[in-house]
């Protein structure tokens, strides 16, 4: 099963097109409360962000912590998050073909560790970065 938070622009164009195509076992959530996705992501076998452009993709770092292997598009700052086969897979963007393999790879078993996605991410914790930023204060005054 497919479920698909958010309410983006895209969103009425994918509900025709799986209608068009009778495509079964998705669901749309809509907007989702920033409360409720630590729950709908534990649910979760794969985390899938086909996002066109991005900056620091919070939500990234989020479905990571939760433990659930991530593909997504090569913008932003993906490449500095995500490692190939460790916690999940970096596509370059609008390759749909590379974007089904990975997705396919994950979802077949390539067994990723939780624990390797969640240590993925520590670096991004609060206790760090607060630290950093109080480094880099303490530097320049």
């Amino acid at each position: 099963m497919l479920v698909i938070a958010g309410d983006g622009v895209e969103k009425e164009r994918l509900i025709c097109r799986i209608k068009k195509e009778k495509i079964g076992n998705i669901i749309f959530l809509g907007g989702v409360p920033h409360s409720r996705l630590p729950d709908l992501m534990n649910c979760g076998n794969l985390f899938v962000l086909p996002s066109l452009w991005e900056g620091m993709p919070i939500v990234l770092l989020e479905a990571l912590a939760c433990g659930i292997p991530c593909v997504a598009t090569n913008v932003g700052q993906v490449s500095d998050i995500m490692k190939n086969g460790v916690n999940g897979y970096v596509v370059n963007s609008r390759d749909r073909v590379i974007m089904k393999k990975y997705i396919s790879i994950v979802l077949k078993g390539n067994r990723i560790s939780s624990d390797e996605c969640r240590k993925s991410v520590m670096q991004y914790s609060s206790e760090r970065v607060i630290r950093r930023i109080e480094e880099f204060y303490n530097s320049v005054i």
